[in-house]
């Protein structure tokens, strides 16, 4: 069995909200949250669901879940920190960590990380797409060099690694702005998944038509 940590302890400041963004309403009366979370709950693989929020809004989410799977953990400042309580919360050593704020992930994208995680890498795994538009280096205001794409990927979530391995970053007081980040600095070199372009992060208000 697996669990998941979605980390919704953010605000909504780059949404020009002030509430917390993944309690922005959808044309369905879904919750961007609420979505999310939906998508993972219906996979029998997956025995809890690990939930990082701010305290202020421990009340709503209460209100807004109500399964034995889903857990609600006290997140961080940042969101390294929100993970790191969630994998501390964690009965389980395989762990999925998913951006909150993911809400269109597919079921076929859930099925190919419960694929890739049967072949047990060592250094664990990360959806991730390829970067199509051109990339160059800017300085100054000015195009300066061309930046070779070819190897280049956007990392996505899913990113699903061992709890005694993200403790062991913790542990060494490492922090990234991703649990990839916190891999390569312990030594490890997550394997990637390929991942969806409509797996986007909901970040701006022009996010939302793309849903």
């Amino acid at each position: 069995m697996y669990s998941v940590i979605i980390p919704a302890a953010g605000r909504g400041s780059r949404m020009g909200l002030n509430y917390n963004k993944l309690l922005y309403s959808l044309n369905d009366n879904e919750t961007i949250i609420q979505r999310t979370v939906n998508k993972f709950l219906h996979f029998d693989q997956f025995s809890e669901i690990i939930i990082t929020i701010h305290p202020d809004d421990l009340t709503t989410f209460n209100t807004m879940f109500d399964h034995p799977k889903i857990k609600l953990v006290s997140g961080g400042k940042e969101r390294w920190e929100s993970v790191k309580y969630g994998v501390e919360a964690c009965s389980n050593n395989i762990i999925f960590i998913h951006d909150g704020a993911r809400c269109n992930i597919s079921d076929e994208l859930i099925k190919n990380c419960l694929e890739a995680v049967t072949t047990n890498h060592d250094g664990g795994y990360v959806c991730g797409v390829k970067i199509i538009d051109s990339i160059r280096e800017v300085n100054n205001g000015c195009v300066v060099k061309a930046v070779d794409r070819s190897h280049l990927y956007n990392m996505q979530t899913p990113q699903i690694f061992n709890k005694e391995d993200l403790l062991k970053a913790y542990s060494m007081g490492y922090t990234d702005t991703d649990e990839v980040g916190l891999m390569l600095q312990i030594g490890k070199t997550p394997k990637i998944i390929e991942g969806d372009y409509r797996n986007l992060k909901v970040t701006t208000k022009s996010d939302l038509e793309l849903l």
